[in-house]
């Protein structure tokens, strides 16, 4: 077999494998019109897994306005999955003006997903929005940019008199799991006018306990090899 015809094969089986894919992302694309949502969902799962088809993520988009918040959940993650930067602002409406948390929710993970300076930079701005439940959302992922100008923001929330807010920075106190951030849940803990706020930093606290001792015990096992 020559050179040549290994070329020509390999060329070939590209092309019918590419051929193939762009087969599925049709059937994928056709699939989100359909009137079950289930057979909706599991197609905005697989095209977010497998495509960054232009043409895929123009019609995700087109269903951002399903009535069905799930539907518009598993849209922004598979935006999110993609990658597309055009996205951006698409997920930025999402995030600040859904209607349902969870979507909010949704579409600011898929921004942090997405990882660029531009997206990461929305999160940053929405610590010190006007309306509290993009504020909430966006201190809950604070903890997972290691920004300065974040963990500011995740520190002045434990301290706010609104308990929504001192629970959303449990969760990112939890992720940075520094010293300043342990002592932050800490104080948390003997927070008594909440009980929900309390028993989450308690949680917080015992799962980073936990897996420091987890840690400490797998480095004494290296040292006795």
């Amino acid at each position: 077999v020559t050179s040549f015809n290994l070329f020509a094969q390999d060329s070939q089986k590209f092309f019918r494998e590419k051929r193939l894919q762009q087969e599925k992302i049709d059937r994928l694309i056709s699939a989100l019109g359909d009137r079950e949502s289930a057979v909706q969902i599991k197609a905005l799962k697989e095209l977010g897994q497998i495509s960054d088809d232009i043409r895929a993520a123009s019609a995700i988009e087109d269903v951002l306005s399903d009535k069905d918040p799930q539907i518009r959940v598993e849209a922004v993650k598979a935006l999110g999955q993609i990658g597309d930067d055009k996205s951006i602002s698409i997920l930025e409406r999402k995030f600040k003006e859904d209607s349902n948390k969870e979507v909010q929710t949704a579409a600011a993970e898929a921004l942090l997903h997405m990882g660029s300076e531009k997206a990461v930079s929305i999160l940053k701005a929405a610590t010190e929005d006007s309306d509290l439940r993009v504020k909430g959302i966006a201190i809950e992922l604070a903890g997972r940019i290691r920004d300065e100008k974040m963990v500011q923001a995740v520190e002045a929330a434990a301290n706010n008199f609104d308990a929504s807010f001192r629970l959303a920075s449990v969760k990112s106190l939890k992720d940075i799991s520094n010293r300043r951030a342990l002592k932050a849940l800490e104080q948390l803990t003997l927070d008594s006018s909440d009980s929900t706020v309390q028993e989450a930093a308690k949680n917080a606290l015992n799962a980073l306990n936990n897996k420091k001792d987890e840690t400490i015990s797998e480095e004494k096992k290296e040292e006795e090899k």
